[in-house]
């Protein structure tokens, strides 16, 4: 191997071990104390350096490692510390974990000139050739990639005496060589780094908050693979204040885009960057390797590696792999593949891999796979595999695991754990325990608890319902309120069997079920001649309280069809009557009761010749009423009779 570059001109190479989450921010604004006296000034960098975890790269000929610094700083940052010691006189740049020190102004020569330097990357420690590294020029940011034999060609255009190039392979050491302006044939070995197995001490592995971009298929449209292969071997090796692109390739920042964070972007069609600072503009599509902060907006979608911290505008989409602190609103879709402190505002669907503390809107749909600590509403559902803190608001359905406040739907509301609201929905709510109530048009289902009330067109169910329910059919194991409903059952409530007679019917069948404060009757009885000719049915509810241990009374308000000899059945023969009994408890489940009642028998069965009213029902009358073509009977009667 031909090596043409004078000793003094190659850069001291150091170790790295990398932690993919740092960029040229986290290492130049890295604040530390440091304090140094009469120390050489190489000394002072190391010492820097080991103290806020980065490494120098640097040519011994800018630096004048023998002179003495006296410094002595605390809390201070990197940048503002290496300010004081070259007063301005050094460009820093970053690549990776290093922190190289260039030139202020290199020498320049009296015209552009352009230059060609070739060679052959190796692996220092196989010698095999290394395909896809990538070489750039530090000063222009031109640069090149490897072919599949290690082989590569870079060609330079420049008006300084000298240059920087840099070698740069993932799971490599950063290599750096400074070149004098001459065409150039230089072959570089690069040494992989240390595997953890192999360190001494083993180092912490980070969890990196940046997610790749290259298996985003809109992201393979626009960004050419060359990009993606010097974004991988590079993170972020400079800041700059601005630039403009047309499209990813072709822009101020040319091919290393993806490696450069811009406070200002201007995307006329697309553009590719490490990240943004202050506001991005693009007519069509915005990709950002890292973390957005400031403003974004892009007249189709906007996609970002990292996080972002401002607001986010697109006409289509947005599509975050970090979390969110502000606000993103598109015409179609978002997604954040983290979490968000802010809102989420689409025209059709929010997507959220993660938790949330703010607001989700949506006109279809909100998908949160974490928590949600605020509001979700939506056109059509809202789903949110974890807990809601305050509320789900969903044209049709809502789903989530406890939800802290409110659920309310047009057709459905279910929740798998806890609500501490209330739900409303237009069918049904689902849940497992609920604070305050339910209500819908139809059911109503907790598995577990209801605090308050349960209101629904057709159906409550609750194991334990510290209030009341109000439905057709109420299912509980236990109220502490009323269940109001046509028929309710209590597991652990109050179910009984009469058997009775009264002046009416000798023969009368009463099924009692609810609570003793209310329960749901329904009765049967019939005269038992030879030919039975009368009898009726009936339903009615009544309440019970005790009188001492043995003793209790009830007041049951029942209404009995009553069939009447050759009375056609659809002709009104109504028997309303509230019967006042008086029970002894006989046994354990076993009770003998006898009371009065008051009787108001309707009936319009009539003569149609003559006029008279047919009904014989009535033993006797206290009152006779004719209101048109209905006769009201008013007398007193009883019953008696065992219960069980």
């Amino acid at each position: 191997m031909e090596m043409v570059v004078s000793k003094h001109f190659i850069i001291c190479f150091f170790l790295l071990i990398p932690f993919f989450g740092y960029a040229q921010e986290n290492i130049l604004k890295r604040k530390i104390s440091f304090e140094a006296e009469n120390l050489p000034l190489e000394q002072m960098l190391l010492g820097i350096a080991n103290v806020g975890d980065f490494s120098f790269s640097y040519n011994p000929q800018i630096i004048q490692g023998d002179s003495l610094i006296n410094l002595k700083v605390v809390d201070a940052n990197i940048s503002a510390i290496l300010d004081h010691v070259f007063h301005g006189t050094v460009v820093y740049k970053v690549s990776g974990n290093h922190l190289i020190l260039l030139r202020d102004k290199p020498e320049k020569v009296n015209e552009n000139r352009k230059y060609s330097v070739s060679g052959y990357v190796y692996d220092a420690k196989t010698g095999e050739r290394l395909s896809s590294t990538t070489i750039y020029d530090v000063y222009t940011l031109t640069s090149t990639l490897t072919d599949e034999y290690g082989f590569y060609t870079l060609n330079l255009t420049s008006k300084y005496e000298e240059f920087g190039l840099a070698y740069i392979k993932s799971d490599f050491v950063d290599t750096l060589v400074l070149v004098q302006s001459a065409d150039r044939k230089i072959d570089i070995r690069l040494r992989p780094k240390w595997s953890q197995a192999e360190l001494s001490v083993k180092e912490p592995q980070l969890q990196s908050s940046i997610k790749p971009l290259d298996n985003i298929s809109m992201v393979q449209k626009f960004v050419p693979n060359d990009q993606f292969i010097r974004t991988k071997n590079i993170d972020v090796i400079e800041q700059r204040t601005a630039q403009i692109s047309l499209i990813p390739k072709i822009g101020t920042n040319l091919k290393m885009s993806g490696s450069i964070e811009n406070s200002f972007s201007l995307n006329v069609f697309a553009g590719y960057s490490a990240g943004v600072r202050v506001m991005e503009i693009g007519g069509l599509m915005n990709i950002n390797k890292r973390n957005v902060t400031g403003f974004q907006a892009a007249g189709l979608s906007n996609i970002v590696g990292g996080r972002t911290k401002g607001v986010q505008l697109a006409g289509i989409s947005n599509n975050n792999l970090g979390s969110l602190h502000g606000l993103q609103a598109a015409g179609i879709s978002n997604m954040v593949v983290d979490t968000i402190r802010g809102v989420q505002l689409s025209g059709i669907s929010n997507f959220l891999q993660g938790g949330m503390k703010g607001w989700q809107i949506a006109g279809i749909s909100n998908i949160t796979t974490k928590n949600v600590d605020g509001i979700q509403i939506s056109g059509i559902s809202n789903f949110a595999k974890g807990d809601v803190d305050v509320m789900q608001v969903g044209g049709i359905i809502n789903m989530g695991r406890n939800v802290n406040g409110v659920q309310l739907a047009g057709i459905i509301n279910a929740a798998t754990g806890k609500i501490g609201g209330a739900q409303l929905a237009g069918i049904g709510n689902f849940a497992s325990e609920v604070k305050a109530g339910q209500l819908s048009g139809i059911i109503n289902i907790a598995t577990k608890q209801v605090g308050g009330v349960q209101i629904a067109g057709i159906v409550n169910y609750g194991k334990e319902i510290r209030g009341s329910q109000l439905a057709l059919l109420n299912i509980s194991d236990t109220v502490s309120g009323l269940p109001i409903g046509f028929i309710s059952f209590v597991r652990k409530g109050y179910r009984s069997v009469e058997i009775s007679g009264d002046e009416i019917f000798y023969a009368n069948l009463l099924l009692k079920t609810g609570v003793r404060k209310f329960y749901n009757i329904f009765t049967g009885g019939l005269v038992p001649k030879e030919n039975i000719k009368t009898w009726g049915f009936g339903y009615g509810f009544g309440f019970e309280k005790p009188i001492g241990k043995k003793f209790h009374h009830s007041y049951d308000f029942t209404s009995n069809w009553i069939s009447e000899g050759d009375k056609p059945f659809g002709t009104l023969n109504l028997l309303n009557k509230l019967s006042i009994n008086f029970a002894y408890q006989w046994g354990k489940r076993t009770s003998l009761f006898l009371g009065p009642s008051i009787n108001v028998h309707l009936s319009e069965w009539i003569n149609s010749d003559t006029g008279e009213f047919l009904s014989a029902i009535a033993p006797y009358t206290l009152n006779t009423t004719v209101i048109g073509d209905t006769q009201m009977q008013l007398w007193v009667g009883g019953q008696f009779g065992i219960r069980f």
